[in-house]
Parts: C-alpha cells; structure tokens; sequence
C-alpha cells in the first residue's frame, strides 16, 4: 500500500470514528432520524427548522435565496436573512427527500462529526500522531458549549469544523506556500465564515496570530513573497465567497422593516446582561449556570464555557513534560487569546455584577475591539470566543497524550487513548452543564 493511499485510509477511519461520536452524542438520533427534532422545544429549534424550511421553498419556488417574508409580522412581512443559510442549502436535498426532521437532525448530526473530525485532520497534521489526534477530535467534537448549543438549537453554531481545517489549510500553506494551497485556504475561510459569521471573525484573528507567531519563530525559513502571493489569490476566493452573502444579510438588516437588527443599545445591553461571561462557568461541573437565563428571564437558553477538567489536566501535562515548548507557543497563546475574548468586556466572577476596582468594572481586551472594530460591535455573544480556545487545548492534549503514552505498544496506547477519551465523553456528557441526553 502505498504512503498516499495509506493515508486516505488512516483519514477514512478517524472520519468513521467521528461518526461513532457524533452517534453517542445525539443519540438515539440515529435510529430514530426523524421522530423529533434535537434541541429544547422552548429554544430557538423551531425557528431554526421554519429557515431551513424557508429557504429550501425561495430556493425550489422563487428562484433563489429569499429575503423577505409575508409569514412573519402579519400583516406587513419583512425582511429577514436566515442566519443558518449554509446548513439550509447543505440539507436542502436531504430536506427535499426525506424532509424537514432528517434534514434538521442531518445538519446537527453532520456538524458533530464535521467538528470532531477538522479536529483530528488538524492534531495530526502537527503532532503526526493518530492516537494523540484521536483525544484532539473526542475532546473538541464533544465539548460542553457545543452541546449546550445543540440543546439551544442554534444549528450554526454547530458548524465549529471548519476552523481547524482553516487552520491547518493556514499552516500547510506558510509550509510550502504554492496556489493549490492558497486557494485551500481561501475556500476554507469562506466556507467558515458562510457556515458562521463568528467563526469567520474567529479565523481572521486566528490567521493573524499564526502568521505573526510563524515570523516571530521560523521567519528565516518561511518563503515569505510565495506565502503572501498565495495568500492573495485565496484572499480573493474568499472574498468571492463571502462578500454576496455578507451583503445580503446587511441589506436585509438594514431596511426599515427588517425582521432582526443589530443597534447598538440592543449589542451592548446583551454583552452586559444576558449574554455576560462568568469567569467561574469555564470550571464548574454541574447544571449550574451564570448567567441562569432561566432565573432572570424565565428562558430554557443555556450559556455553556465549561472547558472540563480532563481536557484540562491533559494541557497542564503537556506543558509539564512536552521538552519542545516552542512547538506548543502557538497553540498556548491561541488558548490564552481566545478565552480572554470570551470573557467580553468587563470581568465577571461568580454573578452578574461585574468584578470594580474604585468603582469601576475593570475592563478586559474585548473592551477596546468592540469599540474600535466594526465587526467586533456586531458581537453579543462573546462566550463563543471559548471555541477556537477550546480547539487550541484540544491540540495540546494530543501534543500531551503523544508525551504521555511514548514508548508503549501500539496497541497499550490506544487502550489508554480509549481510556482518555472515555474520561472526556463521560464528565462533558455526565457532568458538566450541558444536558446530554439531548431532548427532541
């Protein structure tokens, strides 16, 4: 067998894998497909599974993607952009086929998979190690903020695997920089942020940081004018990507009758009440949340950062025996960086009050790009910041699982892999803030 095909059949099997996952998180979806749809009934599932439904009929019945409904705001309609068109035109056949519940639960079941499996794709790439990449996919794939978003039933949010593969696209291309390559990247970044405009912002700031960290660290060997001339071309993919869609959902947010909006009292009152991040909620277990949209507003929305303690054991770990540290900077200063942004504006601990110093709320870094930056003041969920930190501690556990398990059999160290990943699934699934089983 050859290295090429051995390594298609290497990434076979981890997607395979990846689907096993996903068939343990939203179980019993896949023998039941379409009795229910996943995620909480008093959650945003209905509105949800209404724009895939939506979008498919401007798509099949009106020649394209519909920007303004008579269903909603009777008598007078509106316009309105389906925040989750990606996965509305991706299940569109499913839809078509087998209808509204299966594509629905196809697009949450696939998004898990995806998510787990851009993970793995990733962690092997810089560790060349399948059983560390195999903690890396569990660790991500079954995180307790995205299932706290499933149980939510925002379906977008769910689509968290394009970023490692924006990622490693990002990496193989200061590599050994060449078109191909760049146009990867460029077409990766726009299918990150079409899937989820706030995974697209989250590549851009992870783009930054990776290029700055690869001058800082191994400028003399990267071929600086190839990168950035690749680069360019898959600048201009995105671009082509994203720009008509981002487009469209401006112009449907700006018109007088748009269905949603984003003033900026409505951001900076979500930052500051509903939607403010709890220092505390990255470490403690148990359903215990702050804010407790429940207690103040009487929703059944959750708001998850939990980051679990295996998956953190795992980090300090690597840091402890990893002998190479210059091989984990990047991944260390794209955790620290992202859960900092997570923690928005203002410090939070233990309660809704932020934490004052001579009575004033000691600000945070979100603080100044929210003020400055067009896009970041569009942002009222910056606890979803806690992604990209999650997927940079899931690369460093795989980094430590490779340290931790050198020397033994194969075969020992992946029952002790299987072990691991047993210990991640069973606390993020058992105990931590997430609802698992997921309701339908």
């Amino acid at each position: 067998m050859s290295t090429r095909e051995s390594g298609r059949r290497t990434h076979l099997i981890a997607f395979l894998g990846c689907l096993l996952l996903a068939a343990l998180i939203t179980w019993p979806l896949v023998v039941n497909p379409s009795g229910g749809l996943v995620g909480h009934p008093g959650n945003d599932t209905w509105n949800h599974a209404w724009g895939l439904w939506w979008v498919l009929d401007g798509l099949a019945n009106r020649g394209g993607l519909p920007t303004h409904t008579a269903l909603l705001n009777y008598p007078d309609g509106g316009s309105l952009f389906f925040i989750d068109t990606f996965n509305a035109v991706l299940t569109a056949p499913v839809q078509k086929i087998f209808g509204l519940p299966v594509a629905y639960n196809f697009a949450v079941f696939f998004g898990v998979a995806w998510t787990a499996f851009g993970a793995w794709c990733l962690a092997f790439h810089v560790t060349r190690d399948r059983v560390g990449a195999s903690v890396a996919a569990v660790a991500y794939g079954c995180n307790a903020h995205l299932l706290g978003q499933a149980y939510n039933g925002i379906t977008e949010t769910i689509n968290a695997g394009w970023i490692p593969f924006f990622v490693l696209a990002l990496i193989r291309l200061l590599e050994r920089p060449s078109w191909g390559k760049g146009l990867w990247m460029g077409a990766f970044f726009g299918l990150c942020a079409l899937s989820n405009f706030y995974y697209g912002l989250f590549c851009l700031l992870i783009g930054i940081i990776v290029v700055l960290h690869a001058g800082m660290n191994e400028g003399r060997s990267i071929r600086w004018k190839a990168f950035f001339g690749s680069s360019a071309l898959g600048g201009v993919v995105a671009v082509i990507l994203v720009l008509p869609v981002l487009m469209m959902l401006a112009g449907t947010m700006n018109q007088p009758d748009a269905m949603v909006s984003r003033d900026p009292n409505f951001v900076w009152d979500s930052l500051m009440n509903h939607n403010y991040t709890d220092v505390v909620g990255f470490f403690r277990p148990g359903k215990v949340y702050s804010p407790d949209l429940k207690a103040e507003y009487g929703e059944e929305l959750i708001i998850v950062t939990y980051l679990g303690w295996v998956l953190m054991g795992l980090v300090v770990l690597c840091l402890a025996l990893h002998r190479r540290r210059k091989e984990l900077s990047l991944w260390v200063v794209m955790m620290v960086t992202f859960l900092i942004f997570a923690l928005g504006p203002y410090l939070h601990v233990g309660g809704p009050d932020p934490i004052e110093i001579g009575g004033r709320p000691i600000p945070l870094p979100f603080l100044p790009f929210f003020e400055a930056f067009p896009l970041f003041s569009r942002i009222s969920h910056p606890f979803r910041f806690v992604v990209p930190a999650i997927l940079a501690m899931s690369v460093l556990a795989a980094f430590g699982t490779r340290v931790l398990l050198r020397g033994f059999r194969s075969r020992v160290r992946w029952m002790w892999a299987g072990l691991i990943v047993s210990a991640i699934c069973s606390e993020i699934l058992l105990a931590s803030p997430a609802v698992w089983p997921l309701p339908r």
